[in-house]
């Protein structure tokens, strides 16, 4: 049996669709507000493992994704959607059991406030 040879066209196509899905994994992460080591930690994976797969240095399997979709609530369809909106808010609340309702300013151009401010303001 020969070998298939795969062409640059379809080697772009397949880099953007990782790319996709990576973006995507990460905005539903931030979304449900989970750091992507305390979504790790609850799900018993390594942060590098996470992280990986958010960034997209490394290809997320079949099932990673079932895995993440899970994990978040949400449709295996979402971490393909090319145009899916992106997360609306400028802060993060931890999900995690050591910085419970804590906020965290991930980019110095996002603000930091207290929890009880964010529940007022939202």
């Amino acid at each position: 049996m020969r070998n298939a040879v795969v062409s640059a066209e379809f080697a772009e196509q397949a880099d953007k669709m990782r790319s996709i899905i990576a973006t995507n994994f990460s905005d539903m992460l931030e979304e449900n507000r989970w750091s992507r080591r305390a979504a790790a930690e609850a799900l018993g994976l390594t942060h590098t493992y996470v992280n990986s797969r958010a960034t997209g240095d490394v290809e997320m399997s079949g099932s990673d994704i079932m895995l993440f979709a899970s994990f978040l609530g949400v449709s295996e369809a979402e971490f393909f959607a090319a145009n899916r909106p992106k997360p609306k808010s400028n802060v993060r609340i931890l999900n995690t059991a050591k910085n419970a309702g804590k906020l965290r300013n991930d980019n110095s151009h996002r603000p930091v406030v207290s929890l009880a401010d964010w529940k007022r303001s939202a």
